[in-house]
């Protein structure tokens, strides 16, 4: 009767952890998934987890609010979340998870690269200019080729710092503890209300500019954990429900209402 109750347990046990996952996400990353003035997030990441939601009643998903990117990512890694919803993918991070094979929208952004207003560092035409500034950055993030390249071929405490925040990494570049650091174009405005906001009001501390600007393309993927069996169970649902998505949303006015609302907040 002992080995019955344990077999049940297991079971049970089983059951409830295939239909429950865990995801993470780099939250600060409008229009695809940001905090609203209500607190919680939105986004076309969150309107396709929540179109998922409708198609799968039997699944429930629990949000990891874990508030540095890096740690995200290692927590997908070793299988104590299931999956990241939105990644670039790069060499490094395919060993380290499967990937939906079709991505879950297509990131066409401009990346800039700001510099401290005050800042000698003048206007440069391409990624090599800056190579002997130091850069600033989220530990872990991607931007997308060419950057990414160009971000791993410099040297952590020589022309690169790593941080955990990206409030953090622009207050480095705003008091000139670092040259430059990396952010979409679209992005920009917000982080820097957000950022002299945080500041209690002092903003001539917080006034960067622009010294290169990077057009790119890049597909943004659900990122699951090897160490789960997330990917085998969800896989093939997640590519019918975001097929299911481009056909009955229109992408670019979603896209748009999301611009509008980081606006209004």
């Amino acid at each position: 009767m002992k080995s019955f109750l344990v077999l049940l347990f297991s079971l049970l046990s089983c059951q409830i952890y295939a239909d429950t996952f865990r995801w993470c996400a780099y939250f600060d990353w409008p229009p695809w998934i940001y905090k609203n003035q209500q607190a919680t997030y939105s986004g076309i990441l969150i309107e396709q987890l929540e179109l998922f939601k409708v198609r799968n009643p039997d699944m429930s998903f629990v949000m990891k609010d874990i508030d540095s990117w890096k740690r995200c990512q290692e927590s997908v890694a070793n299988g104590s979340t299931d999956f990241i919803l939105g990644a670039n993918k790069t060499p490094e991070r395919s060993v380290k998870f499967h990937y939906l094979q079709q991505p879950l929208f297509i990131n066409k952004t401009v990346i800039n690269a700001y510099s401290s207003f005050t800042s000698g560092i003048p206007n440069v035409s391409a990624l090599e200019d800056l190579r002997f500034y130091t850069l600033a950055l989220v530990r872990g993030n991607s931007y997308g080729s060419p950057i990414d390249g160009f971000v791993q071929s410099l040297k952590v405490g020589k022309n690169k710092v790593e941080l955990s925040t990206l409030s953090q990494v622009m207050k480095f570049v705003a008091l000139q503890r670092a040259d430059y650091f990396f952010l979409p174009q679209s992005s920009y405005q917000k982080q820097l209300e957000d950022l002299n906001h945080s500041n209690d009001g002092n903003h001539s501390e917080f006034r960067f500019k622009t010294v290169l600007e990077i057009e790119r393309t890049t597909p943004v993927y659900l990122a699951f954990s090897k160490k789960t069996q997330a990917y085998s169970v969800l896989g093939e649902r997640w590519l019918k429900s975001i097929e299911e998505y481009y056909q009955t949303v229109d992408c670019s006015a979603r896209v748009a209402h999301h611009q509008a609302q980081l606006k209004h907040d």
